[in-house]
């Protein structure tokens, strides 16, 4: 992980508490301007980010207004498990995520020039899919509480003990899929390429550069295909996004309630 990176995640590891000369951290700004715009990337990912981020702070809001101590776990949850679920905090995950992102963008850039290999390049995506898929459906876990927050229900926070699979699934359902509001996080996660990431079931064709996968569904082993490069776009490129725009979330959020948040995250 880079110097700038690394500072920017410490900045959230004190939850936005004062220092003692009064004025917020510097890192939480940074997190804020990098979650919502990087002029060297492409115009689509940037409209993703600033969307996916007033998406996030509209739903911190409205389950705020239902009940403020629920929507405090959107940033506990970051570095604080839930009384009931040992380790179901997102922190492990968000340096997976940047650990394997890092390593994916070197062995993409030395591709570029001509010095990396498609296995190798195969090898460093699916880390970064594995991971990327593991932080996003453990987000996916803390927000379906939060989201039956929202609908006026009681959070269930079994929710956080559910495997991957069934977060995903079952934050899908309760959202509404690409009819709701998350609409962009629920395509990111491609289930049989993530069933079969998760039991080995996945290889590479480097002579056509193809990445071939299988899934067990319905007591039938059903085989697919995919381009190494849509492979890379998907493992590197686009989950690689993800750390950033969680981290800005939280910052803005710390921001705006700076003054008042601190006692009760500290509780």
């Amino acid at each position: 992980m880079d110097e700038r990176m690394r500072l920017r995640v410490e900045g959230l590891v004190s939850l936005g508490k004062q220092p003692k000369g009064g004025s917020l951290p510097e890192q939480l700004v940074e997190n804020v301007k990098v979650g919502l715009y990087q002029a060297d990337d492409l115009d689509e990912m940037n409209a993703f980010r600033s969307n996916l981020t007033q998406v996030m702070l509209v739903f911190y809001r409205e389950v705020k207004k239902r009940d403020p101590d629920a929507a405090l776990w959107l940033l506990r949850s970051y570095q604080e498990d839930h009384p009931d679920v040992p380790g179901s905090n997102l922190f492990n995950k968000v340096m997976s995520l940047l650990e394997a992102s890092y390593n994916a963008q070197k062995t993409a850039q030395a591709a570029l020039k001509g010095q990396g290999n498609r296995e190798l390049i195969f090898m460093t995506a699916k880390e970064c899919y594995r991971a990327g898929a593991g932080f996003l459906s453990t987000l996916m876990g803390w927000m379906y509480p939060l989201f039956q927050v929202w609908e006026g229900q009681t959070p269930e926070w079994k929710a956080l003990k559910w495997p991957d699979a069934k977060k995903v699934d079952e934050f899908e359902r309760i959202s509404k899929g690409r009819d709701g509001i998350f609409f962009m996080l629920t395509p990111l996660v491609n289930k049989h390429l993530r069933n079969a990431i998760a039991h080995g079931d996945i290889q590479l064709d480097a002579e056509n550069a193809k990445v071939l996968y299988s899934n067990q569904i319905e007591g039938q082993v059903v085989h697919s295909e995919m381009d190494l490069m849509e492979f890379v776009g998907m493992g590197t490129y686009l989950f690689s996004r993800l750390p950033a725009i969680y981290l800005g979330v939280l910052s803005t959020i710390l921001i705006f309630e700076s003054g008042s948040i601190e006692e009760k995250l500290s509780r």
